[in-house]
C-alpha cells in the first residue's frame, strides 16, 4: 500500500503545478488589468486586455474589464461586443447586462436596450432607475415652412410622441401630429383668388421587439385624415421590417404599404448606418427606397452624416434625392403626401445636450418643390425646433 500511497503524492503534485501553471497568466492578466483600471488608463487597459486574448487568456473576468474600459472611453459598440461574449457563457451576467442596457441607450436603440432590461435584477433596475414598463421619452417638434410663390401659403407642422418598455422587450413609440398649408388658385375671366385649406392631422404608432442575435422586428400603423376644400381622405399605411445591429455597423430594410388618399402606395427601403468610433461621435447613414405609386415607379436616394462638433453638440447634413410624391421617411413616421411634389431635399441639424434628460435640436430645410397643377418649380424653406425629454 505504501507506493500506492506515493503514487497518489505524486499525481496530486502533478496536478497542483498544472493547476498553478495554467492560473498563472489569468492571475498576471488580473494583475495588470486591475491595476490599470484602478488608475483610469482606459486605453492601455483595452490594449493589453486585447493581447492577452490574442496570446490565449481569454475568460470572463477579462472580457468584462475590457468591456468597462471600453464603456468608459466612450467605444459602445466594442463594449457591446465584449459583453456579449461574457454572455455565450453567462446569460444573465448582470455586471454585462446592465453595461449593455446602457451601450444601447448612448446608441439610442432602444429596442436591444429592453431586451437587456428584461434580464437585470431588482437591485440593477433600482441602480438604473427604471421600470420594465415605463415611458423612455417624450417629445415635441414644430416646424414653419415658406414657399417662395403666390400659389402657395406658408405651412406649419406639429408633432407630438411618446415612447416606453412594455414587459422590458416590446418597445411601443406613439406619434401625433398635424399639418396645415393653404393652396391659392388665381381665376383669370373674374382675377380673383380662391384660398383652398390642405390640412392633415396623423397618428403613427410603432412597435419593436428583439429577436435573437442582435435582430429586432419592427412593425407600424400610420393614419392619416387628410381635409382638402370640403372634400376628406382617409389614409392607412403598414409597415414591417427587420432590423440588424453589429459592431460599428447597422442595417436596416423595411416595406410600407397603403393607401394615401388616392394612391395606391408601395415602399421598398434599405439603410445602412455606420458608426466608426463605436458611438454617435461620427455616424453616416445611406438608404435607397423603391417607391411604387399607382403605375409610377422611382428610386429615392438618401445620405446622412452627423458628428459631434463640440461637448454636447452635434451637427447633421442630410439630403434627399428623387421625386418624393408619398415617399414614406423615418420608418414610417413621416409621409409626404403633400399637394406638391418634393423634388430635392437639403437638411442642416444641430443637436444640443442641455442636461442628461434634455435634448433640443434646431434645423433647417431647403425644398425644391414642383407645382401640381401648372408643373412650375419652386423652392421651400423651412425652420424646426424639437425638444426631447428621456426620463
Amino acid at each position: 500500500m505504501g507506493y500506492k500511497k506515493y503514487l497518489l503524492i505524486i499525481l496530486l503534485g502533478g496536478i497542483s503545478y498544472l493547476t498553478s501553471a495554467q492560473d498563472k497568466p489569468f492571475a498576471r492578466a488580473d494583475s495588470l488589468t486591475d491595476s490599470l483600471i484602478n488608475a483610469g488608463n482606459w486605453k492601455e487597459a483595452i490594449t493589453q486586455g486585447k493581447q492577452y486574448i490574442a496570446n490565449g487568456t481569454d475568460y470572463t473576468g477579462l472580457r468584462l474589464k475590457i468591456g468597462f474600459a471600453q464603456f468608459m472611453v466612450g467605444n459602445y459598440s466594442a463594449a457591446i461586443e465584449n459583453y456579449d461574449k461574457v454572455l455565450q457563457d453567462d446569460a444573465h451576467n448582470q455586471t454585462a447586462c446592465y453595461y449593455l442596457y446602457l451601450c444601447y441607450k448612448y446608441m439610442n436603440n432602444e429596442a436591444l436596450a429592453g431586451e437587456q432590461l428584461a434580464k437585470l435584477d431588482s437591485i440593477s433596475l433600482k441602480l438604473l432607475l427604471v421600470n420594465r414598463t415605463d415611458i423612455t421619452s417624450a417629445g415635441l417638434e414644430s416646424s414653419y415652412k415658406i414657399a417662395n410663390t403666390n400659389y402657395r401659403g406658408n405651412a406649419s407642422y406639429t408633432k407630438f410622441d411618446l415612447s416606453g418598455h412594455v414587459l422590458s422587450k416590446l418597445q411601443v413609440y406613439d406619434a401625433v401630429s398635424y399639418f396645415s398649408q393653404y393652396i391659392y388658385e388665381y381665376h383669370n375671366f373674374e382675377h380673383t383668388w380662391q384660398q383652398n385649406d390642405d390640412r392633415q392631422t396623423e397618428n403613427f404608432l410603432k412597435l419593436s421587439y428583439p429577436l435573437f442575435d442582435h435582430f429586432t422586428l419592427t412593425g407600424g400603423w400610420h393614419y392619416l385624415y387628410t381635409k382638402y376644400q370640403t372634400t376628406t381622405y382617409n389614409g392607412n399605411l403598414f409597415v414591417g421590417g427587420i432590423n440588424y445591429n453589429a459592431v460599428l455597423f447597422n442595417v436596416q430594410g423595411d416595406i410600407d404599404i397603403g393607401r394615401l388618399m388616392t394612391d395606391r402606395v408601395t415602399q421598398y427601403n434599405g439603410q445602412v448606418m455606420v458608426s466608426p468610433l463605436g458611438n454617435l461621435d461620427l455616424y453616416f447613414i445611406s438608404g435607397i427606397s423603391y417607391l411604387n405609386r399607382n403605375t409610377t415607379d422611382n428610386f429615392i436616394f438618401s445620405e446622412t452624416a452627423g458628428f459631434k462638433a463640440i461637448k454636447n453638440v452635434w451637427l447633421e447634413t442630410s439630403a434627399t434625392f428623387g421625386n418624393q410624391d408619398d415617399y414614406v421617411e423615418a420608418g414610417g413616421l413621416y409621409i409626404y403626401n403633400t399637394f406638391d411634389d418634393t423634388k430635392l431635399k437639403l437638411t442642416e441639424t444641430a443637436y444640443f445636450q442641455l442636461s442628461k434628460r434634455l435634448m433640443l435640436n434646431l434645423s433647417y430645410t431647403y425644398e425644391k418643390k414642383q407645382d401640381a397643377v401648372q408643373q412650375f418649380n419652386y423652392n421651400q424653406n423651412s425652420i424646426a425646433a424639437g425638444i426631447l425629454w428621456r426620463f
